[in-house]
């Protein structure tokens, strides 16, 4: 198993009964101050952007999670979930938010176009390496027509097999294209036809020359234009007053958390408001300020002081 720091801390919090009220988040990039903070779940990304001096520029997107695997959000509107590891700030003409924008189109038609293939981002697939039946090359190979009926779309149930770290996009391709965001693409379209992910190999084998084709760290943050955010972190107490959180109903792994209290209800720090449906793979959500319900939604829980 691979468990981040943090999880690992949790699950011990678990055993002793501790919810998951708290974040640590780690602001770096294009802001004043970089920093790692201890922060409730459901704080406002733009108040820990301003704990950290703000935002130095301007034309600058912002990601919730690291530069490869991160999604672009909009600090304005979005708070910090439990999954949330990192707020990565980054000029918008930096390769990684500019791959990030592409239009799925886009990669389809580009794909359809200057595929070389190469093999390059199947040499290099992580998945590939320990053994997985996952071929970007084919799958690029495959898109010479430029788009793909329902039934084509259900012989690429290898889709499911990519784990989205974007290797193939943001390193291994010479010609700049995106199996990954075609794979993504992909997962959705067979979740709509109802195709469940099939493979559940546990036979598997890794390729013999995986230690051969590791990606140098140091090589790839250049190849991302990040290596100049390589500054410290430190561990600093956030003092900014939570007046108000909004807590996802979807930030784990399975479905959507039910709420359990209703608008106006009193609630205090660690009290439950959303459990896990009935029979069903999910996690519960507890509040992390003492206050007031505000809104009920279908997709997150608004709190304030």
């Amino acid at each position: 198993m691979v468990v981040n720091v943090e999880t690992l801390l949790n699950i011990k919090n678990a055993l002793d009964g501790i919810k998951v009220i708290d974040k640590y988040v780690t602001v770096n990039g294009e802001v004043e101050k970089p920093m790692t903070l201890l922060v409730p779940v459901g704080t406002g990304v733009r108040q820990l952007i301003d704990h950290c001096g703000g935002i130095k520029g301007e034309g600058m997107m912002v990601l919730d999670g690291g530069p490869m695997m991160g999604k672009m959000i909009d600090p304005e509107n979005y708070s910090v979930k439990k999954t949330t590891k990192s707020i990565l700030v980054l000029p918008e003409d930096n390769v990684v938010i500019e791959n990030k924008k592409r239009a799925i189109s886009a990669d389809m038609k580009r794909a359809q176009a200057i595929c070389l293939s190469c093999r390059m981002c199947t040499d290099l697939c992580p998945r590939y390496l320990l053994g997985h039946d996952l071929f970007p090359d084919e799958l690029m190979k495959r898109l010479y027509k430029g788009s793909l009926s329902d039934e084509e779309i259900g012989r690429f149930d290898f889709a499911y097999l990519c784990c989205d770290c974007g290797l193939c996009e943001l390193y291994s391709c010479v010609v700049d294209l995106s199996a990954r965001s075609i794979f993504n693409y992909l997962k959705g379209e067979l979740a709509r036809l109802g195709i469940k992910n099939p493979h559940n190999r546990t036979d598997l084998e890794a390729n013999e020359f995986r230690q051969f084709r590791k990606v140098p760290v140091s090589r790839l943050k250049k190849r991302l234009e990040i290596d100049k955010y390589e500054s410290l972190t430190p561990l600093s107490e956030f003092t900014t007053d939570i007046k108000k959180i909004r807590l996802y109903l979807s930030q784990h792994v399975g479905a959507p958390a039910i709420p359990v209290v209703s608008e106006g209800s009193s609630v205090r720090r660690g009290d439950l408001v959303a459990d896990i449906p009935e029979g069903k793979l999910g996690a519960a959500i507890h509040s992390s300020i003492d206050g007031i319900v505000k809104e009920v939604g279908e997709e997150y829980l608004v709190i304030e002081k």
